[in-house]
């Protein structure tokens, strides 16, 4: 039984990587769980969230264990860059890189020792993210689903209490956007390899709100308890709205960002959603919805470009 934080450092070819960790050894047998924040090191309050939960628990009200990397991606949180690990502009934490390319860059070795001396010894794993610099996004929990009946039970299980209202399912054979990453996502990883896993949203435009944070330990203390780790009660205050996650839409051009809806909004096969202009307001390019779709997420920025997401579509209801 014990509790403490450290740094575990490696080379990144050439360069070195530091994860903050912080684990927690019950006093009782039970799972491994595997947290991390700042995958998307601008996202804010998923770091936050992850840095509240390991100063909240106590190893004596513990069983099991919990990993907890508070942020994943130090240079972008430190930098203030979105989406990106900025050491090589590549995305962190995407695929399988148990073994590791012949041209691996730093992404990659972050990607690889995490994965190797971190994920492959986990029984249950959560991303938090918090709406990245350019994005207003309702909150909301994503699970995949794998065809595994029993990994996505539990995958939907604690997706489901982490009071979060608004669930969405990952099909693992949705039809990939071009641009999107989501598919290659270390949750998804995690999932089809046989581990309950999911993503956790909760914040906008990388600003750090302490309301969003309280969200993500909130979230994260009912996963803890629903599966054995923490003694405590789940705080249940929200209805679920349990939906099937589409694609994102993409734009086709470098240009200015119009949209027209905002997030929550439920928008209707064909309608004018949006424009992309140039500097003199001349339009470039109307967009249209391209089915019935619940907007989770949108590109607030007025640039926008060429594969850049301008909305995250749900289905509207079941």
């Amino acid at each position: 039984m014990r509790k403490y934080k450290y740094y575990m450092e490696f080379d990144g070819g050439g360069e070195k990587i530091a994860f903050p960790m912080g684990v927690i050894e019950g006093a009782n047998d039970g799972p491994t769980i595997c947290i991390v924040g700042g995958v998307h090191g601008a996202e804010s309050c998923g770091v936050a969230g992850a840095i509240d939960l390991y100063n909240y628990l106590k190893p004596e009200n513990v069983s099991g264990k919990v990993i907890i990397c508070t942020c994943f991606n130090r240079g972008a949180l430190e930098q203030h860059v979105p989406f990106i690990v900025p050491q090589d502009n590549k995305s962190p934490l995407l695929g399988d890189r148990r073994t590791l390319p012949d041209d691996a860059t730093y992404s990659d070795y972050m990607t690889h020792f995490f994965q190797t001396r971190i994920l492959d010894d986990v029984d249950y794993f959560v991303e938090l993210h918090g709406g990245d610099v350019s994005e207003d996004l309702m909150d909301f929990v994503m699970y995949p689903v794998t065809g595994n009946d029993e990994v996505d039970k539990k995958s939907q299980q604690i997706a489901e209490v982490f009071d979060i209202r608004t669930v969405l399912r990952l099909p693992v054979d949705t039809p990939s956007t071009p641009g999107t990453k989501v598919l290659e996502a270390s949750f998804v990883n995690m999932a089809t390899r046989g581990v309950p896993s999911l993503l956790a949203e909760s914040g906008q435009f990388g600003i750090y709100n302490p309301k969003n944070a309280a969200t993500h330990l909130k979230g994260l203390k009912n996963i803890l308890v629903s599966v054995g780790i923490l003694n405590e009660k789940i705080v249940k205050t929200n209805d679920r709205f349990c939906v099937k996650y589409i694609s994102s839409m993409r734009s086709n051009y470098n240009g200015l960002w119009y949209p027209t809806k905002s997030i929550g909004d439920i928008v209707y096969k064909d309608e004018l959603i949006g424009e992309i202009r140039d500097y003199f307001g001349e339009t470039i390019q109307q967009i249209f919805a391209p089915q019935d779709s619940l907007v989770t997420a949108m590109r607030s920025n007025l640039y926008i470009n060429l594969g850049h997401a301008m909305y995250y579509l749900a289905e509207p209801k079941e």
